[in-house]
């Protein structure tokens, strides 16, 4: 089976599976769309989640139920083709398939909150992203200050440590009253170890670039290794992740 690289570059014929999210996307005026990480390069049947980015112009209820509905019909299409059973996960934060599943992450911004995505999240993504549809995300000029990314970090990282404490994974998710606006939350959570990677990551993900923007020197990560950490070792390194940022 072919990669996801392929697949999207239509070396694979695949019944246009992922035509349904995109024909969504574009009829609501969307002016990117893009498939994130690194499950690009993977086989298919060794990839678990497809995490797609969309940016509507301006988010309301009905936008979003549209493009649920499309993301349902591809990874409905997508999973068959693979033997998998389907998932859609529609909140933003690090929630991984159940075992044989295939899930697509839709990730969905509007014009008006890309504008507050963290520069970690947006640098990441134009990094990492193979624009689908659209136009690749736009700089910003916020993004070329250290003090940015410093600010950034502390709030990142401040953000999993309490939710590590209280054993939940935060997230983001969209909610229509009294308007439409992308809100925090949190999740309880059993699995020990995607509560763990999913501190590790996106504390890696904020605090390294803080720390060579303001230094020029590369931070170690602590995403791998985690296998046996427990939560109050995790926090050991934030808070000590912290205390240095609060130096500069």
């Amino acid at each position: 089976m072919g990669t996801i690289m392929e697949l999207v570059n239509g070396v694979i014929p695949i019944n246009d599976s992922l035509h349904p999210l995109l024909d969504a996307a574009r009829e609501l005026g969307s002016k990117h769309v893009a498939l994130l990480g690194s499950a690009l390069e993977k086989p298919l049947d060794e990839v678990g989640d497809l995490d797609v980015h969309v940016v509507l112009p301006r988010m309301h209820r009905e936008a979003f139920l549209a493009l649920s509905a499309a993301a349902e019909t591809t990874i409905a299409q997508l999973a068959a083709s693979a033997g998998r059973a389907p998932s859609v996960e529609l909140r933003h934060g690090p929630f991984k398939p159940g075992h044989g599943e295939l899930q697509l992450h839709l990730l969905i911004d509007d014009e008006a909150s890309l504008e507050r995505l963290p520069c970690a999240l947006l640098v990441q993504r134009q990094a990492t992203g193979k624009v689908l549809a659209g136009a690749p995300l736009p700089p910003r000029t916020a993004c070329e200050s250290p003090h940015t990314w410093i600010a950034e970090a502390r709030t990142e990282l401040s953000r999993w440590r309490d939710a590590l404490i209280a054993r939940e994974i935060p997230y983001r998710h969209w909610i229509f009253e009294p308007e439409a606006r992308l809100i925090e939350a949190r999740a309880a959570v059993t699995d020990l170890q995607m509560l763990l990677r999913g501190a590790a990551k996106s504390c890696d993900a904020f605090y390294r670039p803080a720390v060579w923007m303001t230094t020029g020197k590369v931070a170690d990560p602590f995403s791998a290794g985690l296998q046996g950490q427990s939560i109050a070792a995790v926090l050991e390194v934030i808070d000590r992740r912290l205390a240095k940022l609060g130096e500069r």
